[in-house]
């Protein structure tokens, strides 16, 4: 038995799960055709700047940024008799405005953890001995020459790379240049774990893997949808952006079928049924396309299989959507 939600507490008023009727999913579409240029912002949760800046504990400040994530945040780094002592966030940002994250704001605790692995390691039975890297280096090498000469004709797709996250690009540059000088094509680079769906959803459709849009433009928007992207707990430091918005009259869109920290910095939260966000997306495109509410320009230079997309959403009515999300229509 479905449970009955509760209401949803927002800084202005209580949001209810929405009933939305025909003409209120008709809606929807509508602001969501006016809303398809502005970004999915991923942004912050009211919090500010990571560790404060201290006074006289430290020797030196130098700029910095973090390397736990493709945002890069921009950070100050004090450092005393050599040794960091303190990052906080650099307010000269436009986008942070000096925030860091949780992540960011670890930075100290995990540089000198005890618990950081600094040296390669080689197991034995249930022991991991230390070795060198020349050591560590010789091992690889001897294990991809052994699965070359084992299959000479058959050896391309039998050694993957895990290509190293974040801590330089040049890392990764080198890794992917020694794969490639071995005849192996497969590396699964850190975005395929990440955003790499998102990246060739956006390469496929606008021919970038990269937004066409900035956090900025979120403010000259009518409406801001938020699909499943829970701002407040994944990029911390961005949601200042969706406060922004509201304050100027943009309308912000939250679909999500939890309700999370995001929830209070939205105007309205569609609770979609778990799983079905494809039924819902189908229906806005079938209503977009049915009535005409799409760049036809655009389609018929850029777009392929446009007619197969219009019959493939044409049963997705508001009825049978309504049905597969539990997003229900007024009696």
């Amino acid at each position: 038995m479905r449970k009955k939600n509760r209401p949803l507490k927002n800084r202005n008023k209580t949001l209810e799960p929405r009933a939305v009727s025909r003409r209120g999913f008709r809606k929807i579409g509508a602001l969501t055709a006016a809303g398809l240029g502005v970004p999915l912002t991923n942004g912050d949760a009211a919090v500010p700047s990571a560790g404060a800046r201290t006074e006289g504990a430290f020797d030196s400040e130098v700029n910095s940024c973090c390397q736990f994530c493709q945002v890069r945040c921009t950070t100050r780094v004090q450092v005393r008799n050599g040794k960091v002592v303190n990052v906080y966030g650099n307010r000269d940002n436009v986008w942070t405005e000096g925030g860091m994250c949780p992540k960011g704001q670890s930075l100290v605790e995990l540089t000198y953890s005890p618990h950081r692995l600094l040296y390669p390691l080689r197991r034995e039975g249930n022991e991991w001995k230390r070795i060198t890297y020349k050591e560590a280096l010789d091992l690889a090498a001897e294990r991809i020459l052994k699965v070359k000469a084992d299959s000479a004709e058959d050896f391309a797709h039998q050694v993957v790379l895990f290509a190293p996250l974040w801590e330089s690009r040049e890392s990764e540059l080198a890794a992917t240049m020694a794969m490639h000088l071995s005849g192996l094509p497969d590396i699964c680079h850190p975005g395929d774990a990440c955003i790499g769906n998102s990246g060739a959803a956006l390469r496929l459709c606008l021919g970038s893997a990269i937004t066409p849009t900035t956090l900025d433009e979120a403010l000259s928007s009518k409406l801001l949808v938020l699909w499943g992207a829970n701002i407040a707990e994944i990029y911390p430091l961005y949601i200042r952006w969706i406060d922004k918005a509201r304050a100027k009259g943009v309308k912000v869109l939250y679909i999500d079928p939890r309700r999370t920290p995001t929830s209070n910095h939205c105007d309205e939260q569609l609770i979609v049924r778990p799983g079905t966000d494809g039924a819902l997306a189908l229906g806005i495109l079938r209503l977009l396309i049915k009535e005409k509410q799409y760049d036809a320009n655009y389609v018929a230079r850029h777009v392929n299989g446009f007619r197969e997309l219009a019959e493939a959403c044409e049963s997705y009515t508001p009825d049978k959507v309504a049905s597969i999300t539990w997003i229900s229509e007024a009696s």
